[in-house]
Formats: structure tokens, C-alpha cells, sequence
């Protein structure tokens, strides 16, 4: 099986880092390709393995047909040889009958040769039956090998979680009381989660907890909590909304003590954490209250960001009348990832059927997707080059792609995108994408069934 990326399908002319002045074999006596090409006969190309320029300076060849089953000729490491088509494999190792396994829906062949799927295996990609009928499962999180949930039986909320071949166990079980579903979050080496509550004014039934895995035991961070709905954390400190009694809460990581870092608010939910600012959503109460608001670590000078704006047909409406699930993106200060990136937040607008975007500092908040109907939008989660909404009233995940590129700070000519369905998902409750984004990984719930699709396997083949 070959993977090739499409720009290095055919060979191209680049020129070789010599003078200007000089040609290969007219004073440039040791070339050198750049791009990525190599040097083949005198000219520089693309697709080092190309089985029409297999080799290296003057030896390139053109590699003969093969007679192998399912296979094709292919310059593998400078020399011809064959290689599987698609998606087939050579398992058993035996040139006289090829490429002879299926690796397109083969749970023991599942995209490479000996790689097992326990789920389904369609198109050589893996996903995983993670767990079934597991009571009110939320707060969804993907790590690099494991997979994290709550799910809550009436009275009891469990922290759950399974490696890559379904083996699920429990972490921690504690006491909970029915209302706002519980939110999880996760670093390094703890998992973090609140309990939600009974969502009514004066309740306080509600707690938050800390885990350090792998096989810690829960430690209460904070208790009679009303409503904690959302959760986020900075390198040292746990952040969350109580939805019932309208407050943004901070507990220092350290064993520090609770408190409101923000009052009043209008039933607060989502929250996120990045560039040294806390964001979070006021949800509102249906009275054109609802805002978004971002705020020092500590609280200090919020600023409802979530002002005035122009829909992409030119029409001004209130951008927070009603925010729904909240996003926040900022980049590494060591700027590990590439391209004109600059601090983010966005939001789902339930009324206008968009989401928003604005720069952390402030100003004009824009429109980064079309309207989109039908439209009950149930989280929003931004990754590098990514914009993934869950959809609950398409059920469906829709995707917006490189809209965190969106522009440089002072730049107001980026045109909105349309949103598009990445895949349908009956009765969705969460997502998790992975590091790649949903190209690669993630897993979602449905229902009450876990799933948790794998990214593809390139190999082995042969």
C-alpha cells in the first residue's frame, strides 16, 4: 500500500541551489535539490520514490511492470521493487499470491497487516465499540491512549476509562444529585471533573474533584457547589462555572481554596483558558441577557466581547443574545504551530445560527460560518486548523477547516465559510477530537454507547 501526497504526484522542475550564473555540469560541480526534491539526471524532482525516477543522480530509472497479484511496481529506498495496491496487504509473506489480505474490513488485518480492531474496521480505519448502555455518559476526553468519561446512575457519577481495545474501567465513583451533566478535563498526570447538580436558585448540591492517575483516589476540591457546569484548567489553577448561582469560580492547584472570581453572572456554562485569560459563556435567561465575557486569571477587568456585529449578509445583531458553547484557541508562545495564527475565542449563536469569533483584547466580533439550519449547536471544540461543532439538531458533527487561520489582528477581510458535514451521529451528547483534529481521531458519545474511532494505519503491507 502507497500513501503519496498529491503535490508530489508528477515530478517538477526546481531549480538546484547553485549561482545563478551556473548550471549543473557548467560550474555547479555539487548541486543540491531544495523543496524536498532530489537530484535525477540533472534535473531536480519530486516523489523520491516515484517508480518513473527511481534511484539518484545519474542512475534514475524507469522501474519495470511487476507480475504480483494485487501489487504494483514501486521504488522503494532507491530501488525498484513492488508494493500492495490500495488497501491490500502481503501477510503471509508469500510472493506467489501477493498481495493476498484485504486490509479494508478485516478486524484482524484492520489498515496493516496484524493490526486488530475490536469494533469496526471500514476503509482500513478502526473504531472502537468502547462501552454500551452506560447511564448518562458526558464530559468527554481523548488522551494519546486512553479515553476518559463521567457517566452518572441516579445517585453515584463515575469517572470511566478505556485504552484502544475496549478495556474499560472505573477510576473513581462519588455521590451526585440529577440536573446539569457533569464536565470532565484532563492534563499531564490528573483528571479533573465536576458533578453538576440540581440546577435551581439556592441549590448547592454540586462539587468538584481532582484524580491523580493512574490509580489515585478522588480528593474534593471544592463541595456545595450550585450547578457546576463547565471546567477548565491553566497550569496552575482549576477553573469552573456554577450554573445556578450565576458564579466563575478559581481554586489554585496547590491545595488552594475556592473562590468566585466572578459574581452575578447569568447562568454561566461553557468555560476555556488560554493566553493567561479565562473565558466563559453566559447562557442567559431567555431576556436578551446572555453575553460572552473574558476576564484576567483572577477575574480582574472582564470585558463582554460578545458585542454588536455584522452578520455575513451585512445585517448588525447582537452577537451574545444567546451563546451557546464556547471555544477558545491560542497559540504556544514558542509558536509550535506555523501560519498567521493569533489568540481566538468563539461562540455559537443560537438565535443567528452562526459562530462568532473576536480577539481576546476585544473589538468587532465576526462571523466565521454562513447560517447554518438547522441549528442546535451542543459544543464547539477549536483545535489548530479545525472549528468542530456537535450539532444536535442536524445530529450530526459539522467542521469548519483552517478557519483558525482566520487573519492577522487588524486585518477585517476573511469572508465566512460554510460548514460541512464531517459525519452523522444519532442522539449526540459529546465529542472529543484528537491532537490531528477529526481527519485523523476522535471519539464521540451517542446515546449512551462510547465510541472511539482510531487513527488510520499506514502499514505494515509486506
Amino acid at each position: 500500500m502507497i500513501h503519496s501526497n498529491p503535490h508530489f504526484a508528477a515530478a517538477r522542475m526546481v531549480a538546484c541551489l547553485c549561482a545563478a550564473s551556473m548550471t549543473v555540469g557548467a560550474g555547479c560541480t555539487t548541486p543540491e535539490c531544495d523543496d524536498g526534491s532530489k537530484l535525477c539526471n540533472g534535473v531536480c524532482v519530486f516523489n523520491a520514490d516515484a517508480a518513473d525516477q527511481c534511484g539518484s543522480g545519474g542512475t534514475c530509472v524507469r522501474c519495470p511492470e511487476v507480475a504480483v497479484p494485487n501489487a504494483s511496481r514501486a521504488c522503494i529506498y532507491n530501488a525498484c521493487d513492488w508494493a500492495c495496491n490500495g488497501l491490500r496487504g502481503d501477510c503471509n509473506h508469500e510472493v506467489s499470491d501477493g498481495c493476498e489480505t484485504s486490509l479494508a474490513g478485516d478486524p484482524l488485518n484492520c489498515g496493516g497487516c496484524g493490526v486488530v480492531c475490536h469494533g469496526d474496521c471500514v476503509d482500513g480505519v478502526c473504531t472502537v465499540r468502547v462501552a454500551e448502555a452506560e447511564p448518562a455518559p458526558s464530559g468527554l476526553v481523548l488522551a494519546t491512549t486512553a479515553l476518559y468519561w463521567t457517566s452518572f446512575d441516579g445517585t453515584r457519577l463515575s469517572v470511566r476509562t478505556s485504552d484502544r481495545n475496549a478495556s474499560v474501567r472505573t477510576l473513581a465513583s462519588v455521590d451526585a444529585h440529577p440536573g446539569i451533566a457533569a464536565a470532565l478535563a484532563l492534563d499531564a498526570d490528573e483528571v479533573f471533573w465536576t458533578t453538576g447538580g440540581t440546577d435551581q436558585p439556592g441549590a448547592a448540591d454540586g462539587a468538584v474533584y481532582r484524580l491523580t492517575l493512574p490509580a489515585g483516589s478522588p480528593t474534593l476540591v471544592a463541595g456545595s457547589q450550585g450547578a457546576p457546569a463547565g471546567i477548565a484548567l491553566s497550569p496552575d489553577a482549576i477553573y469552573w462555572t456554577n450554573h445556578a448561582s450565576g458564579e466563575v469560580m478559581r481554586a489554585a492547584r496547590a491545595e488552594g481554596v475556592a473562590k468566585a472570581i466572578a459574581s452575578n453572572q447569568v447562568h454561566p456554562r461553557g468555560i476555556a483558558f488560554g493566553g493567561g485569560r479565562v473565558y466563559w459563556v453566559n447562557e442567559g435567561s431567555g431576556a436578551s441577557d446572555g453575553a460572552v465575557v473574558v476576564a484576567g486569571s483572577d477575574g480582574s477587568q472582564p470585558v463582554v466581547v460578545s458585542t454588536d456585529a455584522a452578520l455575513p449578509d451585512g445585517t448588525v445583531v447582537p452577537s451574545g443574545v444567546a451563546p451557546g458553547p464556547l471555544s477558545a484557541f491560542v497559540p504556544a508562545a514558542s509558536g509550535g504551530v506555523s501560519g498567521p495564527f493569533f489568540p481566538a475565542i468563539f461562540w455559537a449563536d443560537r438565535i443567528h445560527n452562526v459562530v462568532w469569533a473576536v480577539q481576546p483584547s476585544g473589538g468587532v466580533p465576526f462571523p466565521v460560518s454562513f447560517p447554518l439550519v438547522p441549528w442546535d449547536p451542543l459544543q464547539l471544540s477549536g483545535i489548530p486548523y479545525e472549528l468542530i461543532v456537535v450539532d444536535r439538531a442536524a445530529q450530526s458533527i459539522e467542521e469548519l477547516q483552517d478557519v483558525i487561520l482566520v487573519r492577522t489582528p487588524g486585518d477585517t477581510s476573511f469572508p465566512p465559510s460554510h460548514l460541512f458535514t464531517r459525519m452523522t451521529i444519532p442522539d449526540p451528547v459529546a465529542l472529543a477530537p484528537g491532537v490531528n483534529g477529526v481527519d485523523w481521531e476522535f471519539a464521540w458519545i451517542s446515546g449512551t454507547a462510547v465510541r472511539w474511532r482510531l487513527p488510520p494505519v499506514f502499514g505494515p503491507t509486506r
